[in-house]
């Protein structure tokens, strides 16, 4: 009757194996959700990017009309990698005449100490995280050069 003897045993080996894999989930990302706020006020359509310090891709999300993100790591995980993070917060969106229809540019609203010379730091845990972020200008916002887009 068993034409194929050693068959069971194997497949709940490989199956014990894939599950100890963490084979539809990762336990290296964690979820990551928040709200960023600047001078009081949600921060609408920012870009936010959370690079992680060792190893792994960066991680990011577009704020929506009341400054709130949920975090993406690809297309199809949400989340981040488990660890420390440089985060930075942009508004600054370059000219595109070819899009359809055409894109104006989008001025930088955020201070440098919040992108380009980012001060921001997360920490992500296994599981929910939940990081928000209050940010306040101190001035007038130097925009970056046009010429380099």
């Amino acid at each position: 009757m068993a034409r194929f003897p050693g068959i069971l045993p194997g497949l709940v080996l490989g199956a014990a194996i894939l599950s100890a894999a963490g084979c539809g989930g990762r336990a290296d990302i964690g979820s990551v959700t928040g709200t960023i706020t600047l001078d009081g006020q949600p921060l609408v359509d920012a870009v936010v990017t959370f690079e992680p310090g060792v190893g792994g891709a960066p991680s990011r999300a577009i704020t929506d009309s009341r400054g709130h993100y949920q975090l993406r790591y690809t297309r199809e995980i949400l989340g981040a990698k488990v660890g420390q993070h440089v985060v930075s917060v942009s508004t600054f969106r370059a000219a595109n005449p070819d899009a359809e229809p055409p894109r104006p540019v989008v001025a930088e609203r955020v201070p440098p100490r919040f992108n380009g010379d980012t001060e921001l730091r997360a920490d992500v845990a296994a599981g929910g995280n939940r990081i928000d972020f209050t940010l306040q200008s101190t001035g007038p916002v130097p925009q970056p050069n046009l010429a380099d887009f």
